[in-house]
Formats: C-alpha cells, sequence, structure tokens
C-alpha cells in the first residue's frame, strides 16, 4: 500500500522513468503527476498529511512540458458538423450542438457549458 509520506522526490523520479520506459512523454507524464499533486494539496487541505510531506516543492512538474502539437478541425471541417443532417442518428444532436456551442464560445469545456442558467 502507497501512503503519502512513501510519495518523494525520489519516488516520484523513479515513476517518471518507469514511465519513459514505457514509452512515455512529458505531455503523457504530467498528467498522473498533476492528478498526485492535486491529492497531495488536497489532503494537505484537509490535514490528512503534513506540509512537511509534500514532494512537489522539490519535484517539479513544469519540466514536463508537452510538445504542444496542435491538434485542430480546419474551418470547412467544423461547417461540415454544423451542417451535418442528423435526421437518421438523432441520438448525437446533443453531441454536435454542445460541439458547436463550445467552438462558438472559442472552446468552453463541457463542465462549465453545464454550469450555465438560461440566464445567461
Amino acid at each position: 500500500n502507497l501512503t503519502f509520506k512513501n510519495i518523494t522526490p525520489a519516488f516520484l523520479n523513479k515513476y517518471e522513468v518507469y514511465m519513459r520506459s514505457r514509452g512515455g512523454t512529458d505531455g503523457g507524464i504530467g498528467v498522473p503527476m498533476r492528478a498526485l499533486r492535486a491529492l497531495f494539496n488536497f489532503a494537505i487541505e484537509r490535514g490528512l498529511v503534513k506540509e512537511e510531506f509534500y514532494p512537489f516543492k522539490v519535484y517539479k512538474i513544469s519540466k514536463l512540458k508537452g510538445k504542444g502539437l496542435k491538434k485542430a478541425l480546419s474551418m470547412e471541417q467544423v461547417k461540415k458538423i454544423v451542417s451535418l443532417d442528423l435526421e437518421k442518428y438523432p441520438w448525437l444532436i446533443n453531441s454536435r450542438n454542445f460541439f458547436v456551442f463550445s467552438f462558438y464560445t472559442r472552446g468552453m469545456n463541457f463542465a462549465d457549458m453545464m454550469k450555465l442558467e438560461w440566464k445567461q
């Protein structure tokens, strides 16, 4: 069983090496590291672990930069999605509408869309 006290900067370095040995990239390794950091922050806020055991003062996630490879649709592809006839696939209408709304709001994420009220 892994405890917060077991997660040290040395442990995180070894975990990073392990993920790289399995083909992990900076961006891919950063995801679970940020999740671990969030768990640590949550546990410290709740008094479940002492701040002295916080390994991210030494182990810096910022060194794990993704390559920034942009994966974007062309405007032509977006127009095709907007005008797509979904009469035969009515169960996809909401998905398309959420995508289009997100696009028109410059990338609003789904969680934020779900918090919107009609008056907004």
